[in-house]
């Protein structure tokens, strides 16, 4: 099952049917990422249980592994798993899963190196990987095509932040208030998007000063762990003023839980509008709290626990920020 664009500039959902046979219906939207929200919501009329075999293709598969993931993943990793699923029928619509050769797993790289980052290829590939695991434990295939394939290398560059300046102009007369609440919470904690906006009333402590992340039907942790997030007084300050609508705690002027991507556009019209640019977004403030913290002479490992980092080697990127302290400890030796 998968999603394509027409002429007319709206998306389609394609599958076939249990009998075998190629079905094509309007999802009547014409931006992508709704148009794959559809696709996940979308049951056609078929048997509850699809019997697959070894001569089944990617395809029909796939329709089954959703299955699978609505129940053993979070919304939104079924969400990317779609995403890959229909970009690797885009690039091999007809192949049955136990063609599916090294080879071709080499060709579909080059296929969308050219189109998309190297990191976002790499998850690709991890999903695609873990897909084929899945097979292999349904008795459809014998080994995984993927078992020998290299995630592509990537440079590690140095994390882009906001200076205390910048930082000072995104808030100069922002509104609406909400954005400007998430925006400071966001730089004073080091919450993700996807924590921010799943935040309710009742995981926060105001008098022990402290909220707890956890993982809901709708919502799981980037790291499946719930985590203990301490408050300092921006936060705290921040939080009283919100006059609670909703158990979220960030709702837009209507009072609805917002958006990951809506919060992503505003945020990213408001840089826009200040005419900061270089590539930054949401996921800067995340950079920033822990930029700061390290240029404040913060232990890195300290900030590894503060950002919820199962490996340090994850936080290490920002480690360049602390030359001054290396250069002020190498002084104590004159």
């Amino acid at each position: 099952m998968h999603i394509y664009k027409r002429k007319n500039g709206y998306y389609y959902l394609r599958f076939l049917t249990p009998v075998g046979n190629w079905k094509n219906i309007s999802t009547g939207c014409k931006n992508k990422r709704a148009a794959i929200e559809f696709l996940i919501k979308y049951q056609p009329n078929k048997p509850t249980l699809m019997v697959l075999n070894r001569a089944v293709s990617f395809s029909v598969f796939s329709q089954k592994y959703i299955e699978y993931s609505k129940i053993h993943h979070s919304p939104s990793n079924t969400i990317r798993i779609q995403y890959v699923i229909n970009n690797f029928l885009t690039y091999r619509a007809n192949i049955l899963l136990d063609e599916i050769t090294r080879i071709n797993i080499e060709e579909y790289i080059l296929y969308r190196i050219d189109k998309i980052r190297p990191t976002t290829l790499n998850i690709e590939l991890r999903v695609l990987k873990s897909m084929f695991n899945t097979a292999i434990n349904w008795n459809l295939i014998s080994s995984n095509p993927l078992k020998n394939v290299k995630q592509l290398r990537i440079n590690q560059d140095i994390p882009k932040m906001f200076t205390q300046e910048e930082f000072g102009l995104i808030l100069e007369d922002l509104s609406p208030a909400w954005l400007k609440n998430i925006i400071i919470l966001a730089v004073n904690t080091g919450m993700r998007r996807n924590e921010l906006i799943n935040l309710k009333w009742a995981d926060i402590n105001i008098s022990k000063q402290y909220l707890i992340i956890r993982n809901t039907e709708s919502f799981t942790t980037k790291s499946k762990a719930e985590k203990v997030i301490p408050l300092n007084m921006n936060s705290l300050e921040v939080l009283r003023n919100i006059s609670p609508k909703d158990e979220f705690v960030f709702t837009n002027c209507n009072s609805q839980k917002i958006y990951p991507n809506y919060l992503s556009q505003c945020f990213r019209d408001r840089l826009i509008k200040i005419n900061i640019r270089n590539n930054r977004s949401f996921h800067s403030l995340r950079h920033t709290f822990a930029s700061w913290l390290v240029q404040k002479g913060v232990p890195i490992y300290e900030v590894s626990k503060l950002l919820g980092h199962s490996d340090i080697k994850t936080t290490e990127i920002y480690a360049h920020l602390t030359s001054d302290n290396l250069r002020n400890a190498v002084e104590l030796l004159n």
